[in-house]
C-alpha cells in the first residue's frame, strides 16, 4: 500500500479548507435578521424568524467571521447582542450597513395592510412604481 506524500495531503487540505461555505437557508435568514436588527438577541432573533434558532447556525456564521458578540443586553440574564462584521461586509460587496437593500424593497409583492390602504386614501403615503 503506498502512503500519500505529506505535500500532497497538504495541497489537498488547503483546497478543502479554502472552499468557501455555502450557508444553510436558516443561517441565511439569521444573518438577514442580524443585519437588519442589529445588535440583537438569540430570543429576539428567535422571535422574528418563528422558530429556535440551534446553535450549529450560530456557530457557522461565527466560524465564517460573518457575525460577533457586540456586547450584553442590560436586562435580567444579560443575553449576547449579536452584530455583522467587516467579514460580513466585505463577502456581500457592501461599503456599511446603509448598503443593505432596503427592507421596504423586498415587500412589494405583497398586499397592502389595511393601515397601509388607510394612510395612501388620506393621501399620507404616495406609491411609486
Amino acid at each position: 500500500m503506498a502512503v500519500p506524500h505529506p505535500a500532497g495531503i497538504c495541497v489537498a487540505l488547503t483546497k478543502v479548507v479554502e472552499k468557501p461555505r455555502r450557508l444553510s437557508r436558516g443561517a441565511m435568514e439569521t444573518l438577514a435578521i442580524i443585519a437588519y436588527h442589529q445588535p440583537c438577541t438569540r430570543a429576539e432573533i428567535e422571535a422574528i424568524r418563528g422558530v429556535s434558532l440551534g446553535q450549529a447556525v450560530l456557530d457557522a456564521l461565527l466560524e465564517d467571521s460573518l457575525i460577533a458578540p457586540k456586547g450584553r443586553k442590560e436586562v435580567p440574564g444579560r443575553p449576547v447582542l449579536w452584530g455583522t462584521t467587516a467579514s460580513f461586509l466585505e463577502s456581500f460587496g457592501l461599503p456599511d450597513l446603509r448598503g443593505l437593500p432596503r427592507r421596504e424593497d423586498f415587500l412589494l409583492d405583497r398586499a397592502p395592510t389595511e393601515a397601509e390602504d388607510d394612510a395612501s386614501a388620506v393621501g399620507g403615503t404616495e406609491q411609486t412604481g
